[in-house]
């Protein structure tokens, strides 16, 4: 309380005007006094002169003048003549002396201090008719009188009348009168004024610099108060917040730390400090991400890094997901210093949202199988149509609309698989079969063929000098449609459809999540009527639509698949102002075209192959398409007969050069234990590995675990044969 009244006294604002004005008006007052002091002392001393001037004329010599022209040349006149212009000399500031009497009402000079010759010179005699009443009180007052400034012919003057008593009658019988000048009669008021107001002044300035120490000093104890209670707050905020607060320097050395990070960690303070770097609470696996994505192109360029998340290693061992935010703080010079980053532990957010996405799929699994069933249901009604027509057809010997029904039959095949291909994606991730390709005629052909009938216009541009990826055309292809027929969906009414791709360079910032490298961007924008804040968080989440007949799995696959390709993918939309979706997919580092596609019509191969699958009626239909090709063709139902006719064929000089392998075969050797046995009895035959588990890793990088090549199950003979072109069987 006393800190809060003393702060309002001291403020400068209130406090100097008040002292200002009272110190001024003080000053005023003693400078009134001191002037009427001054001049009351200048009169008294004037006086005491003047009297002691009227004790020394009053003599006998005086006493004779009688105040006419007569009297000059007299002996008496001469005397007294003389000693009054004595006494000018004598007084200093003395201008004019000059006794004068009272006759018949006026005033009449007796004798003055002026010499002859002087124009200011005044006979005997003379009246003095310019006289001030002032002149008149001493003969009725009888006493000294000091007249306030009079101006007559001779100037402006202050006078001092001292009456001239007879000691025997008592009677004024004349005044001595003597002139000081204005200016001479205040100079010692003025100087003991000037004086005093120097005193006063300094002790103004004095006071001043008094009370600026005083503000100055109170100030900076304040501030170190208020320092001290920020300091207080901020760490008890530091230490209070239920987040972890990390400082850092530019070596990645721990600065400090609050109880809720080491807590998070189950290290002490000292324990993390002890630490060689940040690093060694770190998974090995973020390193090069936070160092060059982090580090080098968002906090460096941008001083931020954004939210992203990362993992931590406990003191006991354990590795647990966090939330994580970081801001750099710079020197007196501008270059970073040090680093703060907010930590936020999301081990059971990560669990509720697992929990959540599985209830979700339970919910929703009802609806989703009715929907799967739905289409494979109108897939094998018009699969099974068709091929009782054919039947029925060729039994009657009609054979004209056979090939129009084996056609059609075709064309649903492809939906039944593209159906099993998107499911197995979203269900399992799909592992992509990635080859290094241009991304340019991918984007052409599904763009084109997606919008093919439509009343969308297409827009494609695409650099020449675009980098090849590793992609699967197949999954990419995915992605490509179901962007396209949601973008064609939200403009009923037409519209237009951009599809642009370019080059990310080296530096560029790049979207959360992805590592530092080269990417090549592609990007789907429409102008239809957007999606909504609400719905824009939730496009990806599997299930989930806005449609009356959609499944929600369109664009959860197209997540999934961006994903597996090690990319990133962004949605920007405004309602009614049109969506764009951006996806990045690593460069290939080798821009080595893939070879075009030739044509399969006279496509044969003599070989000796091994075909080994546990499906009789597969087994059959792939032996036959074989045998078309001009294959001499050996089955196997299991690994077991697959290794023993490899063993025979060898031992009979009649090796096989092409194996064809199931990946899984129900209680047996599968495809992957198989090749081990074959490639350690022969390694010059050429083996492909076959699957309806187009998810496994063995599928996807087959040249890792001893293939050659991988086919997806169902395949067709036109897809089979350019796996055999690719591998250099003709």
């Amino acid at each position: 309380m006393e800190n809060k009244i003393l702060n309002k006294m001291i403020k400068p604002e209130i406090f100097l005007p008040i002292f200002i004005i009272a110190y001024v008006i003080l000053s005023s007052l003693l400078f009134y006094k001191f002037w009427n002091y001054s001049n009351d002392q200048t009169s008294k001393m004037a006086i005491q002169a003047t009297e002691a001037m009227a004790i020394g004329l009053n003599g006998e010599m005086y006493r004779r003048l009688r105040g006419v022209p007569e009297d000059v040349g007299t002996i008496h006149f001469e005397s007294v003549k003389k000693r009054i212009m004595k006494l000018v000399e004598l007084y200093k500031g003395v201008k004019f002396i000059y006794p004068y009497i009272l006759r018949d009402g006026k005033l009449i000079f007796i004798a003055d201090s002026e010499p002859p010759e002087s124009k200011d010179y005044t006979p005997p005699g003379t009246e003095y008719s310019e006289a001030d009443p002032e002149y008149f009180r001493p003969f009725k007052e009888k006493r000294a009188i000091v007249t306030k400034p009079v101006v007559d012919r001779w100037g402006t003057w202050v006078s001092i009348l001292v009456p001239m008593i007879d000691e025997t009658t008592g009677e004024v019988t004349s005044v001595l009168g003597v002139d000081y000048p204005v200016s001479k009669w205040n100079d010692d008021a003025v100087i003991h004024i000037t004086q005093l107001f120097v005193i006063l002044l300094f002790f103004l300035l004095l006071l001043i610099t008094i009370y600026r120490l005083v503000v100055s000093i109170h100030t900076r104890k304040t501030k170190e108060q208020m320092l001290r209670e920020k300091e207080k707050s901020y760490q008890e905020l530091f230490d209070g917040s239920r987040d972890g607060l990390v400082m850092v320097d530019t070596q990645a050395g721990i600065l400090d730390v609050n109880s809720a990070f080491c807590q998070m960690l189950g290290y002490s303070l000292q324990e993390l400090k002890e630490k060689e770097d940040f690093y060694s609470i770190t998974p090995e696996k973020w390193w090069r991400y936070e160092k060059e994505e982090i580090w080098n192109n968002r906090l460096l360029k941008q001083g931020y890094s954004g939210i992203y998340e990362k993992e931590y290693i406990r003191k006991d061992g354990t590795i647990f997901p966090v939330e994580l935010q970081a801001y750099t703080l710079k020197d007196e010079s501008g270059n970073v210093s040090s680093l703060w980053a907010v930590v936020r532990d999301v081990t059971e957010r990560k669990k509720m949202e697992q929990h959540t996405l599985k209830t979700q799929r339970l919910e929703s699994i009802g609806i989703l199988a009715g929907g799967i069933a739905h289409d494979l249901n109108n897939l094998l009604g018009g699969i099974f149509g068709y091929i009782e027509l054919a039947r029925k057809n060729v039994n009657e010997g009609k054979f004209d609309d056979v090939l129009k029904y084996l056609s059609k039959l075709m064309t649903m095949f492809y939906r039944a698989k593209d159906l099993s291909l998107q499911l197995l994606t979203f269900s399992k991730g799909g592992n992509p079969v990635s080859k290094n390709q241009s991304l340019i005629p991918i984007l052409k052909r599904f763009s084109e063929f997606s919008l093919s009938g439509s009343n969308v216009k297409l827009n494609i541009s695409v650099p020449d000098d675009l980098w090849n990826v590793w992609v699967d055309e197949n999954q990419m292809g995915q992605v490509i449609d179901n962007i396209i027929i949601n973008a064609k969906q939200a403009m009923p009414a037409g519209g237009e459809i951009t599809v642009s791709a370019r080059n990310v360079l080296p530096g560029e910032i790049l979207p959360i999540g992805l590592k530092a490298g080269q990417y090549v961007c592609f990007s789907i924008a429409d102008n239809g009527v957007g999606i909504s804040p609400e719905n824009l968080t939730k496009i990806f989440d599997p299930f989930f639509t806005t449609k009356q007949k959609g499944s929600g799995l369109g664009l959860a696959t197209v997540y999934s698949i961006i994903k597996r390709h090690e990319g990133e993918i962004d949605v920007k939309s405004q309602l009614h102002g049109g969506t764009i979706f951006t996806i990045y997919l690593p460069a290939s580092i080798s821009q080595e075209k893939s070879e075009p596609a030739q044509a399969n019509e006279e496509f044969k191969y003599y070989g000796n192959v091994l075909i080994m699958d546990d499906e009789e009626d597969l087994l059959d239909l792939f032996a036959c398409n074989l045998q078309e090709l001009g294959c001499t063709v050996t089955c196997a139902h299991n690994g077991d007969d697959a290794v023993e006719l490899f063993l025979k064929a060898k031992a009979a000089y009649k090796p096989f050069n092409l194996v064809i392998l199931d990946l899984t075969i129900p209680g047996g050797m599968g495809g992957k234990d198989v090749i081990n046995r074959l490639r350690a009895i022969d390694n010059s035959f050429i083996a492909i590995v076959s699957s309806g588990y187009s998810d496994d890793d063995i599928m996807a990088k087959p040249c890792e675990y001893g293939f050659n090549d991988s086919i997806a199950k169902p395949y067709s003979s036109q897809e089979f044969i350019e796996v055999l072109r690719r591998n250099g069987l003709k």
